[in-house]
């Protein structure tokens, strides 16, 4: 088998070894003129097909080259002989070998290191099939994975498309039988002011809520000032009879807050969980990398933000746009890169977190987001939020059919992926 290897900065001196299954492979050095070590030749010392390895730093990672040039003492240079030793297949081996020694602290590879490598050598005809046969295995592999890139865009964009079918009520058919969206907010108001009155909630300066002036057909704000404005230019699209426009706070059985503005001392021990908008991912709250806080500072922080079951969490700080419903049945406290949402009984807790990830919220949350390093929105932009609304009736219906077909497509996913 003729071979060379030489370390940048040495001239090649290629001889002969043959050995039936597996070789060492020789290692020749030698000094070359215009210090070409260090690059001051101006002349290429490798004028032939070969590899090179990083032995330096990064160690292990090699190419083919092709072209003609100078090495350096950061590589080892391997020129086979071609007549014997397919190129390709050659790297391929050495690819397997470094591969095998991840983790290794060998600070440097050096030419009498990879002199004891021992590499499995077939007949030249049989390298070429080998590797034909994994070229062919790498191509199918890069179409996977171009496919499942393409499937993972269209699963998402056909769930956006479902979200936005759902929020323009046309998801599932409306029913003339349902309680309208209107007499809803009505009911929720007279409790909200009931509220108020008994000393139970406060009154926001800004309160408000939206109504349809059937004379006009426009849609108005009304503050409890007594003050109204014309907002339909604001309204984003006709909902169907029976649905009504509404700001989120309309909805919210108590105003919507968020955690602690001071972030306590947190371990992976404690007396209470403590979460912050990492936790919050794809419509759960994940607990892998969840800290735990004291008694005495989680009941300084839930006097002011206590999160219960079914409650919304809206991340704004940072990462924007992550919701979850909350499922844990037991007391926790949130930094204040989370906002708590609190449904209003007859609102559907599901029904609020797909408006909030649909592109509708979404995009908005980005159009609006301050900061230049770390982004964020702030209550009253959360406050001002616009949102459709149809009848509890129909919210289960929405509900039912998103869940549906999200369900189709994460199966379709993970079989295709799988």
């Amino acid at each position: 088998i003729l071979i060379s290897i030489f370390a940048g900065g040495d001239r090649p001196i290629i001889c002969e070894k043959t050995q039936s299954d597996k070789c060492n492979i020789p290692i020749y050095s030698n000094g070359i003129e215009n210090n070409g070590l260090y690059g001051f030749t101006n002349k290429p010392v490798v004028n032939v097909s070969s590899i090179t390895i990083s032995a330096r730093g990064t160690i292990g990672f090699s190419c083919i080259r092709y072209e003609p040039f100078v090495p350096i003492v950061r590589l080892i240079t391997i020129i086979p002989f071609t007549k014997y030793i397919d190129l390709v297949f050659l790297k391929i081996a050495f690819d397997t070998l470094f591969s095998f020694s991840e983790g290794s602290s060998i600070p440097q590879l050096t030419v009498p290191t990879i002199k004891q490598f021992l590499i499995p050598l077939p007949p030249i005809a049989e390298q070429k099939r080998i590797v034909t046969a994994i070229e062919t295995i790498f191509t199918q592999i890069d179409i996977l994975e171009t496919n499942k890139a393409n499937l993972q865009t269209a699963v998402k964009q056909a769930k956006s498309k479902i979200l936005d079918l759902a929020i323009h009520g046309k998801l599932v058919p409306q029913d003339p039988a349902d309680e309208p969206a209107s007499v809803m907010l009505e009911r929720l108001r007279a409790e909200k002011e009931a509220k108020i009155a008994a000393g139970e909630i406060k009154c926001r300066k800004n309160d408000s809520y939206i109504y349809k002036n059937s004379t006009d057909n426009c849609y108005y704000q009304k503050y409890t000032d007594g003050c109204e404005e014309n907002i339909s230019d604001e309204i984003p699209f006709d909902v169907p009879a029976g649905w009504a426009w509404c700001k989120l706070p309309e909805v919210c059985r108590k105003p919507i807050t968020d955690g602690t503005h001071n972030s306590p001392s947190n371990s992976a021990s404690g007396d209470f969980l403590y979460i912050t908008a990492k936790n919050i991912k794809n419509l759960a709250i994940c607990l892998d990398d969840a800290t735990y806080i004291s008694k005495e500072i989680h009941e300084s922080i839930y006097s002011r933000c206590s999160p219960e079951l079914n409650d919304i969490l809206l991340t704004k700080d940072g990462t924007i746009g992550e919701v979850a419903v909350n499922n844990l049945n037991y007391p926790f406290s949130m930094l204040s890169s989370i906002a708590l949402i609190k449904p209003s009984n007859e609102i559907l807790s599901w029904f609020l977190a797909y408006i909030l990830i649909s592109d509708l919220l979404q995009n908005k949350m980005k159009k609006e987001a301050k900061g230049s390093a770390l982004k964020r929105i702030i209550l009253a932009q959360i406050n001002d939020f616009l949102i459709p609304l149809p009848p509890l009736a129909e919210q289960q219906r929405i509900v039912t059919k998103i869940e549906e077909l999200f369900a189709q497509l994460d199966f379709i996913m993970t079989a295709l992926v799988d």
